[in-house]
């Protein structure tokens, strides 16, 4: 009995020994690991770091915050170093071609793998560490940012599967995840998770998010003016108008998003001074494809909404009143307008290609407007077999459409050449008025060999 008491004490002595050289050896470990970090040994230093935090709990308290920071750090540092051999390696340059099969292994866990380091040194933190943790928190929420930035835009390669483009949807979800814990009052993070929600289908998920980008926009706004800000409301109109099928809903997030452009493009002009030419071009050009997205939109659902296109067209009679040169807001109040008013629709058109003639839609538009009212008067001539004299004038009423329409089809091939539907209207006229004008065979002939010409 006594025998058997001896061994128990002497191997509970050894355990315990055993563990305060493991403490010891972990330690060490974290000193190696900050001695290579501050020679700029940034692989070496890893290396010791995810020796000494093998067992985090085994470790001194003072030591295992400063580990976990520092392996932070030294993550960030080395991604960093990785990053400008590949830079250095040419534009064209192939990451397999340049970084081991290891580089490019921790490259692509680097940004997330720091950032769970960061959080272990905040939980472990002994009153020490927590400023310099929150300063290395912002900074890598940009590239949190950036990462899930990347891998979104990475989906739009025809060559992945969509195997490959859900994991890389998941991916940015997870990336998305850190930054909105890290700054949740960034709303970026917010609208690139709900993209990816979007995209995996996740209507639901991605509503929320888009909700909350939108909220935090406007308790938030950055201090750097955000016209982007606008597809937020976008892609909320979307879900409202095709998932929860809320048109009322839609088309207030639609306002809303002309609402927060206009304002973000305001803030912009605030600064314009501090601009250069190009960046202002730049500017100009992503506000006027936004509006015209939002206005295009909402177009659509005013369109298929026949009890609201009586407000619709009181709206945006008001609208080009309030803003006369503005060529979006025109077409679209003359295409409301051909359900009601041709004539009306005519003229607002007119007036849209005298506010922007190098933009095609208005002159297209214009002219199918006349083919289309040829067409009806055609069809109308044939339907007759009793009448030849009105059978006949019909038949002179669709000649003079076509008349009309040709010029400014004409103009629309001319802003917009290789157009197909212009190419096919033009021909179309030329082959039904030919027959009783022959200047339209040498047409025919022209339009056809730009047609072949252009692959059509």
């Amino acid at each position: 009995m006594m025998k058997q008491f001896v061994f128990s004490v002497f191997y509970v002595a050894l355990f315990t020994v055993g563990q305060t050289v493991f403490a010891q050896s972990g330690d060490v470990k974290i000193t190696t690991g900050v001695v290579a970090y501050n020679q700029q040994d940034f692989e070496k230093a890893i290396t010791a770091f995810n020796a000494g935090l093998e067992n985090p709990e085994g470790l001194k308290e003072k030591t295992r915050p400063k580990g976990f920071y520092y392996r932070g750090m030294a993550r960030i540092n080395y991604m960093r170093q990785l990053a400008g051999k590949l830079a250095g390696a040419g534009e064209n340059a192939n990451a397999a071609e340049v970084l081991s099969t290891e580089e490019q292994d921790f490259l692509e866990g680097a940004v997330l793998d720091a950032y769970g380091d960061f959080k272990n040194a905040l939980k472990y933190d002994d009153g020490k560490w927590g400023k310099k943790v929150d300063a290395q928190m912002l900074m890598i929420n940009s590239m949190l940012l950036q990462g899930g930035v990347a891998i979104l835009n990475s989906t739009y390669d025809n060559n992945l599967t969509d195997s490959e483009k859900k994991e890389a949807y998941l991916e940015t979800i997870k990336y998305m995840d850190a930054s909105t814990e890290v700054s949740p009052t960034v709303h970026l993070g917010y609208d690139l998770r709900g993209q990816a929600y979007l995209n995996l289908k996740d209507t639901a998920n991605a509503y929320k998010n888009f909700v909350k980008a939108g909220e935090v926009f406007e308790a938030n706004t950055p201090a750097q003016p955000d016209q982007l800000i606008a597809y937020v409301f976008y892609r909320k109109a979307l879900i409202e108008r095709y998932a929860h099928n809320d048109l009322d809903a839609s088309l207030k997030s639609i306002a809303d998003g002309k609402k927060a452009l206009n304002a973000e493009h305001n803030r912009f002009l605030e600064m314009k001074d501090k601009l250069n030419a190009k960046q202002i071009e730049s500017i100009n050009q992503q506000y006027s494809s936004a509006k015209e997205d939002l206005s295009r939109f909402e177009l659509d659902i005013l369109l298929n909404t026949p009890d609201k296109l009586k407000e619709a067209i009181a709206k945006f009679e008001v609208a080009t009143k309030e803003e006369p040169d503005n060529y979006i807001l025109h077409v679209a109040f003359a295409q409301l307008l051909e359900k009601v008013d041709l004539a009306s629709a005519e003229e607002v058109y007119k007036t849209a290609t005298q506010i922007d003639p190098s933009k095609q839609i208005a002159w297209f538009n214009l002219g199918a407007l006349y083919v289309n009212k040829g067409v009806e008067a055609y069809k109308e001539a044939n339907n007759i077999s009793d009448d030849f004299e009105k059978a006949k004038d019909l038949q002179m009423q669709g000649d003079e459409h076509y008349q009309t329409a040709f010029p400014y089809l004409e103009k629309s091939l001319e802003v917009s050449p290789c157009d197909s539907e212009t190419l096919s209207a033009l021909i179309s006229i030329c082959i039904n008025l030919s027959s009783n004008d022959e200047s339209y065979n040498e047409s025919y002939e022209k339009f056809k060999k730009i047609k072949a010409d252009c692959g059509k």
